[in-house]
């Protein structure tokens, strides 16, 4: 590290001391993590605020977080890692490994849909579905029971729709291809390569100490916020599932970029998944509490 990234750094935490705690102020949330790296390696890691509001339990920096839709980016190394083995091709159509992904209806077939649209969000299928018990979907039965001709409300390929749903399948497809479950793919392809010590693909049947909870927003008039309590993805851990702190996701984040000395896929994947997939109409989502 050259002293201009010395500099740089230093300066950039000094100022995030301060601003930090006014924004933690201004913004009225529980509190964050903040981890800088450089070549995958922490040079800031500071907590500010609690994990647990009631027992007034503070942060620190082995606090874990569900990560949410951070998750998908674990679920789409695992399928570029997949391409790279040559077991599957992200244009192939996902009924090729799914084949109970066949739902169609006048705007669109979710026979036509690609790996790399449900990757990309163009598949044209919904965002959660009509139901809020998405944490009780397990594979296969359930998912399946939910992409169906009512899943695709855009034609494939034609529109940007974010869709949790997407992803559920992409989980679904590394679990075909690798004949793995899930989290024992990302353990053993991801999580442990890296040496991601304090992350998990779903919440663990034993909680861990560190792990935060999390809340809802400010409701004017409200004195107490909910507290969401803790429960796992199931199905859906490919696309929101996953625990991690913030030292794990800096390591992770520095193994994609393009020049890194550690990763889990090649130069070529990493383009593949930093480039534009097309200019295309940006259908607005409701918010989801999956995010």
């Amino acid at each position: 590290m050259n002293d201009k990234i010395k500099f740089n750094i230093k300066s950039v935490c000094e100022i995030l001391d301060v601003w930090i705690p006014l924004k933690i102020q201004y913004s009225n949330v529980p509190g964050v993590n903040i981890c800088i790296a450089h070549n995958g390696k922490p040079v800031y890691l500071k907590s500010f605020g609690y994990q647990n509001l009631k027992k007034k339990i503070e942060l620190n920096k082995n606090s874990l977080f569900r990560i949410a839709s951070h998750s998908k980016m674990f679920t789409s190394v695992g399928i570029m890692q997949l391409q790279e083995k040559g077991k599957l091709k992200i244009d192939d159509k996902v009924n090729k490994y799914l084949d109970w992904v066949k739902g169609e209806n006048k705007v669109s077939n979710n026979k036509n849909i690609t790996i790399r649209q449900l990757m990309s969000h163009q598949s044209g299928m919904f965002r959660d579905g009509k139901t809020h018990h998405w944490s009780n979907h397990k594979f296969p039965n359930k998912l399946k029971n939910t992409i169906s001709e009512e899943s695709i409300i855009f034609e494939n390929g034609s529109t940007f729709k974010y869709s949790n749903h997407a992803y559920a399948l992409l989980g679904a497809i590394i679990e075909k291809v690798s004949n793995q479950k899930y989290d024992d793919y990302m353990y053993e392809s991801i999580i442990n390569p890296l040496n991601l010590s304090s992350t998990y693909p779903d919440l663990p049947d034993e909680v861990p100490d560190d792990l935060g909870f999390g809340y809802e927003r400010v409701i004017p008039g409200k004195l107490n916020r909910e507290i969401f309590d803790h429960s796992k993805t199931y199905a859906y851990a490919s696309a929101t599932g996953f625990i991690s702190n913030s030292a794990d996701i800096a390591k992770f984040l520095s193994s994609l970029c393009l020049d890194t000395e550690y990763s889990v896929i090649n130069r070529e994947s990493k383009k593949e998944m930093i480039k534009s997939h097309g200019n295309l109409q940006i259908e607005k989502t409701e918010k989801s509490d999956m995010d």
